[in-house]
């Protein structure tokens, strides 16, 4: 079967990682042949497609002026390709592979997010609206990452009655070979302390509300010396003058929060961390905090997208409203106080619990099974 998949980009991400995990296990098999096409330039994960012998074809859609080549270079390799069917990745691709795609082979989208917190003035949210009417025409199938995701694009008009859910997949076999060895400098001095380290993961963004996290921290350091917090994600870093601005305003103890941006090591550094935390007024699929429960790390999350459903009923208190700073630090601070054996049994509770419930095999054969049924149509 020969699969095109389109996607704006390759940077890291929770849509990308979750394309070249799926790119990954149907590579092993004979019978499916891939292509990529990036609207945008590639990113870093470009390496790690081509490694697999996957070849990615980038339109570099830069402005409007670029978009008529774009146009003719996808034409011309759905042309040569004959595609049996294309699986775009977000609304912009989904919209550019709908239209270009209808007549040569079935489309399928993936919707990655909700909008519980979207600006309705907002470019995003016309795309929306387009892609919503365009739901009924161009897509065979709509495959959603969460329940979450898929209730809130049902609100907005969506053809609710081709969606169905497929989450995040996850190989736990790679991330159980995570070990003490090569941690950045930063952490191992703070693990040879005894002290405990908290982490978040999440490039600089507004959805992903930094500020809250930090707020949340400051209060937390006002009665614990021995916790830092450890900050990954493109532009969180010292250069970012907002956050390195707001951890002076809240605290004292500037040096028990750490900004160190984008990392290529983020499971070495979660497998190495006592507790995680997510904190975004918005998410689908919350991939970090899937992440942090493969290495068994005891969480602590806004609800938003699937995240109650994912910790499950026994972790209750660690679910808070979003851009609530004092709710977050509370359940930080439970956590925090726990012995140090319930809190990694509470760890190992979220690994047993993401492991039976979001194996990369099994979600895999369900993206096949809509491959397979796309085909049909």
């Amino acid at each position: 079967m020969r699969i095109l998949h389109v996607i704006v980009g390759l940077n890291v991400g929770g849509a990308e990682m979750s394309l070249l995990r799926l790119c990954t296990k149907l590579y092993e098999r004979n019978d499916f042949d891939i292509k990529i096409v990036t609207l945008t330039p590639p990113g870093k994960l470009l390496k790690e497609f081509e490694s697999l012998g996957i070849q990615v074809i980038s339109l570099n859609i830069k402005n409007v002026f670029s978009i008529p080549l774009a146009v003719y270079t996808y034409l011309n390799l759905i042309r040569k390709f004959k595609p049996s069917l294309v699986h775009s990745w977000m609304y912009h691709s989904n919209v550019f592979a709908g239209l270009l795609s209808f007549f040569s082979a079935p489309v399928i989208w993936s919707l990655r997010s909700t909008h519980s917190s979207l600006n309705k003035m907002s470019m995003t949210y016309f795309i929306n609206l387009i892609s919503a009417f365009f739901s009924y025409l161009l897509p065979v199938e709509i495959i959603c990452v969460s329940e979450s995701a898929k209730k809130s694009h049902k609100s907005l008009g969506y053809n609710s009655k081709i969606m169905s859910v497929i989450p995040n997949g996850y190989d736990f076999t790679e991330i159980d070979a995570f070990t003490n060895n090569n941690l950045p400098i930063e952490i191992k001095r703070i693990k040879d302390s005894g002290a405990l380290i908290i982490a978040s993961v999440a490039r600089y963004d507004s959805f992903k509300d930094h500020n809250n996290f930090i707020e949340a921290a400051g209060q937390i350091l006002e009665f614990y010396d021995n916790v830092y917090f450890i900050m990954v994600g493109e532009g969180v870093d010292r250069n970012n003058d907002f956050l390195t601005k707001k951890i002076k305003e809240v605290t004292q103890k500037v040096d028990n929060i750490l900004l160190m941006g984008y990392r290529s090591d983020v499971n070495n550094i979660l497998f190495n961390s006592d507790i995680y935390c997510l904190h975004s007024i918005s998410e689908g699929f919350p991939n970090s905090l899937a992440e942090a429960m493969c290495v068994g790390l005891p969480c602590v999350s806004t609800d938003v997208g699937d995240a109650a459903l994912m910790l499950g009923e026994a972790c209750e208190k660690s679910i808070v409203p979003i851009k609530d700073s004092n709710k977050l630090s509370s359940a930080l601070k439970y956590l925090i106080d726990l012995p140090e054996y319930d809190r990694k049994k509470l760890g190992n509770y979220l690994k047993i619990r993401i492991q039976e419930n979001y194996g990369i095999d099994v979600l895999t054969q369900k993206i096949i099974g809509k491959y397979e049924k796309a085909k049909c149509k």
